[in-house]
């Protein structure tokens, strides 16, 4: 029989409910309605060095009109589509390595960076402002204020200028502004806890930009680094009225839930989700809200394509950790990373198998099997995979299935399949006299450098009397 194998990371509170697990796999629904399978799982893409900077970490990076522009460390380059670069100027860095983000408006650009606002114009970067994040709307750079209500707006197409008396103050709701977002001629004033307002540049003569009537969320932003635009939408951390950290888009200007109780649950059991930080990206069809969490060392990912989340690894050959990506560009036709930890640039696809030359693991944790605590005798194990197109020469990946009979709390010893050399092809992957159960979950994970597509799990077992 065909059962359930294909599916997302959802890890219930109790592990007897549901033990999903989904690690550097995404699912794709196979939209033709008519194809061997409703879904498969694909591996995720893998890193290769692009450039390299002399400083680090890569704390942001901005593409458009065919540039490239990164910080890393105290510096800010303009990175040339060989991976070649040159060092703009001298930017200010914290303890945290915070993100830097970056806004052009044609001829200069706006560098937001450790409670600090730059302009760089090709000659020299200057700092102009105190500015927490900023934004570019309309011609005009935007700064938040440190610890304060307030945002300032320079002159229109100029940011060398910034009239003091052009300013204006969040007025829905008595908290700071976290972090402000351009989105789709709006701007979103997210504030630190009960608050979210959208303004609009109406033309007013005294000060352009003014709420929009009707837009107030009664919902803040937890994470600051966490809110995107992606597709359209505007996505962010904030938290319900038990203080509990969930994920939110915006519909028109109502808040959906996007995160579920088993996500929910587990960001609970992180000391902190404030240090969340995101980036957006569309690939293949799909559009990913990858959300990285240094304290908790992980990295979850939303793909707004099927509503469904799986989680990104870095595997160093014993443990996993948050995936080297935190910040992200689309330039020269690829798909550009920066390294939280050093001051690589990679290369990001789907064409790539390995993370810079280290094996990626991928984890798939099945759903229960389980009916009425009937108990199950389990013969066959039958894995429908697509492996090959790695990198020649390399043994075929560990293919490895173990299970767990208590709920998917602990595993057996795995037993192992697979054995060759890479090739393009199909393969059928069996295990044989896999005991008994009444509640089983089954697990399979590989470890390699080549292509992985998972595309059915099938099963021979018969009921027991007992």
């Amino acid at each position: 029989m065909k059962f359930p194998f294909v599916g997302p990371t959802y890890q219930s509170w109790s592990l007897r409910a549901d033990a999903q697990r989904a690690i550097n796999l995404y699912p794709e629904v196979i939209e033709s309605g008519s194809g061997k399978s409703e879904a498969a799982l694909y591996g995720t893409p893998g890193l290769h060095t692009w450039a390299t900077l002399p400083a680090s970490p890569v704390r942001g990076l901005w593409a458009g009109e065919g540039r490239l522009f990164a910080a890393a460390g105290t510096g800010l380059y303009e990175v040339f589509s060989g991976g070649s670069y040159t060092v703009l100027g001298t930017i200010a860095d914290d303890a945290d390595h915070s993100p830097v983000q970056m806004f052009p408006n044609g001829n200069q650009l706006f560098v937001v960076s450790a409670n600090k606002g730059y302009l760089a114009d090709g000659v020299t970067v200057t700092e102009v402002v105190p500015a927490v994040t900023g934004a570019f709307l309309d011609g005009y750079f935007i700064a938040q204020q440190v610890d304060s209500k307030q945002f300032r707006i320079s002159s229109l197409l100029d940011g060398t200028t910034w009239d003091p008396l052009d300013y204006a103050t969040k007025e829905g709701y008595p908290d700071n502004i976290q972090a402000l977002l351009a989105d789709h001629e709006e701007l979103w004033l997210f504030g630190t806890t009960k608050s979210t307002e959208v303004w609009r540049n109406t033309g007013n003569p005294d000060f352009p930009f003014q709420p929009e009537p009707g837009s107030f969320i009664p919902i803040g932003l937890r994470a600051r680094w966490s809110a995107v635009s992606l597709a359209g939408q505007v996505y962010w951390i904030g938290c319900d009225e038990a203080g509990h950290s969930v994920a939110y888009r915006a519909q028109g200007y109502q808040p959906a839930r996007v995160s579920n109780h088993a996500i929910e649950a587990v960001w609970q059991s992180y000391s902190t989700v404030a240090d969340a930080i995101a980036y957006p990206y569309i690939d293949a069809g799909h559009a990913f809200w990858v959300i990285n969490f240094p304290s908790a060392d992980a990295t979850w990912v939303y793909d707004a394509k099927t509503g469904m989340w799986h989680e990104r690894a870095w595997w160093n050959g014993s443990v996993f950790s948050r995936h080297r990506a935190r910040c992200h560009a689309f330039a020269f036709g690829k798909h550009l990373v920066g390294d939280y930890q050093n001051g690589k640039i990679y290369e990001m696809s789907t064409s790539f198998y390995d993370d810079d030359g280290a094996d990626i693991r991928r984890v798939r944790t099945a759903p229960h099997l389980a009916d009425e605590d009937e108990r199950f005798f389990f013969h066959r194990f039958q894995l429908d995979m697509e492996a090959g197109m790695g990198l020649q020469g390399q043994p075929e990946p560990a293919v490895l299935l173990d299970w767990s009979d208590d709920g998917g709390k602990t595993f057996n010893t795995p037993k192992s399949a697979g054995s060759g050399t890479y090739q393009q092809y199909t393969k059928r992957v069996i295990w044989r006299r896999l005991g008994a159960g009444r509640d089983r979950v089954f697990r399979v994970t590989m470890t390699g450098k080549t292509k992985v597509a998972l595309v059915n799990a099938y099963l021979d077992l018969t009921k027991g009397t007992s």
